[in-house]
């Protein structure tokens, strides 16, 4: 019993690790984020879908955030901004935004 155990056990973290083969965990503080590709799976469809990253300086402070479109992004980094401030000077006007 406990060498079908055994089997099981090594066979999944084989099929595990293979299945990640290829992804990486992306920083969106990172200066070079060409190139990454989020999934999607809105519309019960899994796709792969561009992102943007979104870039904000407020205060001395850099924020950064990546989404799947531009507006997400935009509004995931304000909202950064917001929470780490006691005096929100987070202008979403001050947002610099590029396609990845």
């Amino acid at each position: 019993m406990r060498k079908y155990v055994y089997y099981l056990l090594i066979c999944s973290a084989v099929i595990l690790s293979m299945g990640c083969a290829g992804m990486k965990v992306i920083h969106p503080g990172e200066e070079n984020n060409a190139g990454t590709l989020a999934l999607d799976v809105s519309e019960g469809q899994v796709k792969l879908v561009p992102t943007y990253t979104c870039k904000l300086e407020s205060m001395g402070n850099r924020f950064s955030s990546v989404g799947k479109s531009e507006e997400s992004a935009r509004k995931d980094v304000v909202e950064k901004c917001r929470s780490r401030t006691l005096l929100s000077f987070c202008e979403s006007e001050k947002v610099k935004c590029e396609k990845n």
